[in-house]
């Protein structure tokens, strides 16, 4: 994976699909529906913003609405950037492709397509599906509505809604299913599209689910993976046993592994990480990405340390973990805790938290509550999602 990480932006950029932010939003859509694409890109006052499916289902729509009030600010890339630099934004911001400029030209943009072609050639040699996919998966019922589908992703983030009819997997649902098939791409189709919407909504998912989903075993390796979704231009895999979802592996899994190129060095120090060899270097990947972040917020880190605990008969079943991340400056130590069954899922929550922490020192600043004191401790216990 070192070997992707480290090539420059430059050698994998495509032609980017653009639109401009004083587009009607139905124009946009009904672009994105002929191109069949998830996201496209805008350029506003010298900076870049996407506009995603998601982000377009977040909001109520009215009609005259601009693409502006939609967009989401990304950073941009250089060309020599690394391609392991555009993985670890693409993850923090989950877009699947980032803009790519030189002398304050749009040059292209690197997406997870390109990146993930690249893996493929590579090869990632050992790793299996079971190694990659995120667990505790989100689905939604056959027949459930589709406004609760929409309420779901826009919640929890996500764009894959895997559809069960008694239980057992009987398709896909999208978050391009729902903006592609319920939102209008003509301005003059509006007024009659609110009726239409309102039923539409009503209606069950499955109406509009993809019964010919993409599936894998556990054990299918993960370079396998990677050529089946792009062979079949998805984004996502289902990771199934026993006609059971165990897993679900999207575009942000397989960019997640690249390593992320370390800016600041900072002692790093990770004790009782699991045997499986895969798994502990994901957690390695990630705690090193998660204290880059913190780092740019409290630049005199002396120290990382984490300490992952186990609990549960070793080789038998699922194992439960437990992580502590110690932070220390000149001034104060921070510890922040998680557990769960998934030791990449926990070290994704610790980061999301460190995601938090410049708004929280603004607030301290203006003389609301302060959680500065020494050895402070902050608990977490995240939900499903």
């Amino acid at each position: 994976m070192k070997r992707v990480a480290e090539i420059p932006v430059s050698k994998l950029l495509s032609e980017p699909l653009t639109v401009q932010p004083s587009d009607l939003l139905t124009k946009v859509i009904g672009l994105m529906k002929k191109e069949n694409v998830y996201e496209v890109l805008a350029g506003l006052n010298g900076k870049f913003g996407i506009l995603t499916t998601r982000s377009i289902l977040s909001r109520s729509f009215t009609p005259g609405m601009k693409v502006k009030s939609l967009l989401e600010h990304v950073p941009v890339l250089t060309l020599e950037d690394p391609v392991g630099k555009a993985a670890g934004i693409m993850s923090q911001y989950r877009v699947r492709s980032l803009p790519v400029v030189s002398k304050g030209k749009l040059e292209g943009v690197i997406t997870t397509k390109s990146i993930i072609r690249r893996m493929a050639e590579v090869g990632v040699p050992k790793l299996k599906a079971k190694h990659i996919m995120t667990r505790d998966v989100i689905s939604i019922g056959w027949g459930e509505s589709l406004a609760k589908a929409r309420k779901l992703m826009v919640s929890k983030r996500i764009d894959h809604l895997p559809v069960l009819r008694r239980r057992r997997p009987a398709g896909i649902f999208l978050s391009t299913h729902i903006v592609f098939s319920l939102y209008p791409t003509e301005a003059e189709t509006v007024g009659e599209w609110v009726g239409e919407a309102e039923r539409k909504l009503k209606a069950p998912v499955g109406e509009f689910a993809d019964e010919n989903f993409l599936a894998c075993r556990l054990d299918e390796p993960a370079q396998n993976v990677m050529r089946r979704m792009l062979e079949h231009e998805t984004t996502y895999m289902l990771v199934e046993f026993l006609d059971e979802i165990h897993g679900i592996i999207t575009c942000r899994n397989l960019v997640a592994l690249l390593p992320e190129p370390v800016e600041i060095e900072v002692p790093l120090y990770i004790t009782g990480l699991p045997e499986d060899p895969f798994e502990a270097e994901a957690a390695r990947i990630k705690f090193t990405r998660a204290v880059n972040l913190l780092v740019k917020s409290f630049p005199n880190i002396m120290e990382a340390r984490s300490t992952v605990k186990t609990s549960g008969p070793k080789g038998e079943g699922r194992q439960r973990y437990e992580v502590d991340v110690r932070i220390i400056t000149p001034k104060r130590s921070y510890t922040y805790r998680d557990s769960g069954w998934d030791l990449a899922q926990i070290y994704d929550n610790i980061t999301a938290r460190l995601k938090r922490i410049p708004e929280e020192k603004k607030r301290r600043r203006s003389g609301k509550h302060s959680l500065e004191a020494e050895g402070k401790v902050f608990q977490f216990r995240w939900g499903e999602g």
